[in-house]
């Protein structure tokens, strides 16, 4: 708030920022002439007194070109950052954060900024010093590393069985893309699991969740859902869940008799359900993303246990983010080998916007990490999910940004 105008509104404000007015004036900024003076008096820095040597400090403003789009910026970035200091916490912002205020001014003084940037020249001497292993001998420890490492750079050009930093997979890969072996697709997806598995037996509560889910998400088994809802009848969901389990399977065994096919097989596969028998595991890593259980996360530092799903579009509300926690990964075995993994997941409120999930005037998105949804659908597949990060609101108490 200091480099905002002396009668803005926001210097008096102390409920948006830290409880403080703001009265003082912008810091001076050190010319050339200034900085000069600065070390004239230092021993070792020669200063001429020649003029024809010094460097002329021009005050024409039309030599300088100034850019109208330059000086509104300029004008703009204090409040800019004054809008980030309601957002984020005082120790998000360091110099870096602040530096942007300057930004502006220097385009304007030293105009386009490749012919002036230091950048590529301190990002070499940054890689250099790297190179320092002995710092009574800094320039032969920087030879002798920089030697070895194009040495050890050109070999391993050569080496393609070895795994070397041109090869070395991403830290959060999981495989390429499986080829379907002309069966459905739903059984191809890559992933990974972590932190060894444990053996999990599935009551008929769950089986009877995680069946019906994975009906309703199979792309191959849409027109068959279609075709029963037709003539159902009025029944409650859980009613017509269960008869369409029922139904697709006669229809499939009774289609599988004419067609023996690969697809027929996993569709016959599916209709059967998974086997009762399963494996639990702590981590897995799928869509780029490495995934923790919520209990597992709980003893770590970092978070990987927070999900969000896309939703159906509705045409009131539009898009509908599902946030929820991961609260463990089961892999489900099928007939002919096959398996299936999901996540089981709580999810949190989004459907109440005044108590469960708010957004607000920037298009940040909190949730209430202490109302959840009372549904019975615990379950997702894995290639549905993707990451977000709960951070605890500092403002708002009871409530995480996500």
């Amino acid at each position: 708030r200091r480099f905002l105008p002396l009668n803005h509104e926001w210097r008096n404000d102390k409920k948006s920022f830290d409880g403080t007015v703001e009265l003082r004036l912008p810091p001076n900024t050190s010319s050339g002439d200034d900085i000069l003076d600065q070390v004239a008096d230092l021993d070792g820095l020669p200063v001429t007194n020649d003029k024809k040597k010094k460097v002329k400090v021009s005050h024409d403003s039309r030599a300088k070109c100034l850019k109208p789009e330059l000086e509104k910026i300029e004008a703009q970035i204090p409040e800019t950052l004054c809008k980030s200091e309601k957002v984020f916490i005082p120790a998000f912002f360091d110099v870096m954060e602040y530096l942007q205020i300057h930004l502006a001014n220097e385009a304007m003084i030293g105009r386009p900024v490749q012919y002036r940037s230091m950048y590529s020249v301190e990002r070499w001497l940054y890689f250099l010093k790297l190179f320092i292993r002995n710092r009574s001998c800094v320039e032969r420890s920087i030879v002798e590393r920089y030697i070895a490492n194009e040495f050890t750079t050109l070999c391993s050009r050569y080496l393609h069985t070895m795994e070397t930093k041109f090869n070395l997979l991403e830290r959060n890969y999981a495989g390429g893309a499986i080829e379907s072996d002309g069966g459905l697709m739903i059984f191809c997806q890559p992933e990974q699991a972590l932190k060894g598995g444990k053996p999990h037996r599935l009551d008929l509560k769950e089986m009877e969740h995680a069946h019906i889910y994975i009906l309703k998400n199979c792309d191959e088994v849409q027109p068959f859902l279609e075709e029963f809802s037709q003539y159902s009848g009025d029944s409650s969901q859980k009613q017509f869940d269960r008869q369409f389990i029922n139904w697709f399977k006669e229809k499939i065994e009774g289609l599988y008799k004419h067609d023996d096919s690969k697809k027929m097989a996993d569709l016959l596969t599916l209709s059967r359900g998974p086997m009762k028998n399963a494996t639990r595991f702590k981590g897995n890593i799928i869509n780029e993303y490495r995934f923790h259980v919520q209990d597992y996360d709980k003893g770590l530092r970092t978070q990987n246990c927070g999900i969000v799903v896309v939703g159906e579009t509705d045409e009131e509300d539009g898009i509908i983010y599902y946030c929820g926690e991961l609260t463990e990964i089961l892999e489900l075995q099928f007939q002919g080998g096959r398996q299936l993994v999901l996540f089981r997941c709580m999810w949190f409120d989004v459907y109440d916007n005044e108590r469960g999930v708010k957004m607000d005037e920037y298009d940040f998105l909190s949730v209430n990490p202490q109302r959840f949804l009372k549904i019975d659908e615990p379950f997702v597949l894995a290639n549905q999910v993707s990451q977000v990060f709960y951070a605890r609101d500092h403002s708002n108490k009871g409530w995480n940004v996500v």
